[in-house]
C-alpha cells in the first residue's frame, strides 16, 4: 500500500512538472547550439549591381517558371531578375534553402535577401500587391 503511494506521488511529479523540466533542458540545448547561421547574401555577379534583384530558383521540369520570370520582367522593368536552374546550381539553392521550385528570392543591392517567395500563389500574391517592397 506504502508503495502505491509513492508510485502515485512520483506520477503525480512528473505530470505537473514534466513539461516545465523538458521546456528547460530544450533551452539548455538551443543555447549551447547558439544562434542561428545568417542568410547568406546572394553573389555580387548575380545582383549585378542593381537596386532590386529578383533570383528565380527552378528546375528543369518547372512548367510555372517561364510565365513568372516574364511577369517579374514585367513588373518590375528596372530590376534585375536572374533565372538559376536549382538542379545544375545545387549549392547555391542549399545555401538559401531552396527545397521547392519555383522559388524566388528579391535582394537588394548588397545582396541581402529580403523576402523569400515560395510557390507559384507567393509569387502571384506578389506581384499583384498594389505598392513594391
Amino acid at each position: 500500500m506504502f508503495i502505491k503511494y509513492i508510485l502515485l506521488v512520483v506520477m503525480v511529479f512528473f505530470v505537473a512538472l514534466g513539461p516545465r523540466l523538458m521546456r528547460s533542458a530544450l533551452l539548455r540545448f538551443q543555447r549551447r547550439l547558439g544562434p542561428p547561421p545568417p542568410t547568406p547574401l546572394l553573389p555580387p555577379e548575380i545582383v549585378g549591381g542593381a537596386a532590386r534583384t529578383y533570383v528565380l530558383f527552378c528546375t528543369r521540369r518547372c512548367v510555372e517558371s517561364g510565365p513568372i520570370e516574364k511577369e517579374l520582367r514585367a513588373a518590375y522593368p528596372e530590376a534585375n531578375v536572374v533565372r538559376i536552374r536549382a538542379d545544375k546550381e545545387p549549392q547555391l539553392a542549399s545555401a538559401f534553402k531552396v527545397k521547392y521550385s519555383p522559388t524566388v528570392l528579391l535582394a537588394d543591392t548588397t545582396g541581402e535577401v529580403l523576402a523569400t517567395m515560395v510557390g507559384p500563389a507567393a509569387i502571384k500574391a506578389h506581384l499583384n500587391r498594389v505598392d513594391g517592397p
